[in-house]
């Protein structure tokens, strides 16, 4: 089956449009960045608390608090949970 042809006429508004899909496919490079970056910063994170060989719940999972934040590190999902604004709450 051939592809039909694309439409030859060009929208009104048609720089709207372009600019709109410029600023999206920015936000798609963007966005695809800080998801790499997200990954590196897990892993650093999953690094440290390892090495620090804090004693495993019954589940398997660590939990501590530090500096205002809860920490939860769940090892068959090799996630990490941050609660906190970094704030120390008296």
């Amino acid at each position: 089956m051939d592809q039909m042809n694309l439409i030859d006429v060009s929208p009104e508004h048609s720089s709207d449009i372009v600019a709109c899909i410029k600023r999206y496919k920015h936000a798609q490079t963007v966005k695809s960045r800080a998801t790499d970056e997200e990954k590196e910063e897990v892993k650093a994170l999953l690094d440290l608390i390892e090495a620090e060989n804090l004693e495993r719940l019954p589940d398997g999972s660590i939990k501590f608090a530090v500096d205002g934040y809860e920490i939860t590190v769940i090892p068959r999902e090799d996630s990490v949970k941050v609660k906190g604004s970094g704030e120390v709450k008296e």
